[in-house]
């Protein structure tokens, strides 16, 4: 049945799974994982990493808040507790005016380490209340384009002096 070129090939292989073989018993089988996946035709189900999708962008609909922006078709996400520590300004403070709220708006995004110009284009939006918030939603849609911009808007309009 078996030539003597056949019993030679079954020796060699023998040989290969003893112990005596330098690269042990276990040299010709499967990782447990590859052996699994042989087994089944479904595709496993893989779980995201939730640390790596917290830093990938995400598309989204530009909420109206935002329409006098433009902003790109991917937002970058908000920094953490962002909200406990974005300086706010009404326009009605006598404690911080225009310009010290620029200060405020830019040593916030320093801190937070904000690098994304669509975080803090609409960061500084959201930092807007009360009547300057209205001002703000009243601008023609799409008239910002940049943080700059927005700031030098910002100055001119509500500048005293």
């Amino acid at each position: 049945m078996y030539d003597k070129g056949d019993q030679n090939i079954h020796s060699i292989y023998s040989k290969s799974v003893n112990s005596e073989f330098p690269f042990g018993p276990g040299f010709l089988t499967f990782p447990t994982s590859y052996n699994d996946s042989l087994q089944s035709d479904e595709p496993k189900e893989q779980k995201p990493d939730p640390v790596a999708l917290a830093y990938i962008p995400t598309a989204v609909i530009i909420p109206d808040r935002y329409k006098p922006l433009i902003l790109p078709s991917v937002l970058h996400a908000f920094p953490k507790n962002y909200a406990l520590y974005l300086p706010r300004f009404d326009g009605e403070g006598k404690n911080v005016n225009v310009e010290q709220q620029v200060q405020n708006v830019e040593t916030f995004l320093d801190l937070f380490e904000i690098d994304e110009g669509d975080v803090s284009i609409r960061l500084f939006a959201l930092s807007l209340q009360g009547k300057v918030k209205r001002w703000f939603k009243a601008l023609p849609d799409g008239s910002i384009t940049d943080l700059q911009q927005f700031i030098k808007f910002f100055l001119d309009r509500w500048r005293i002096g």
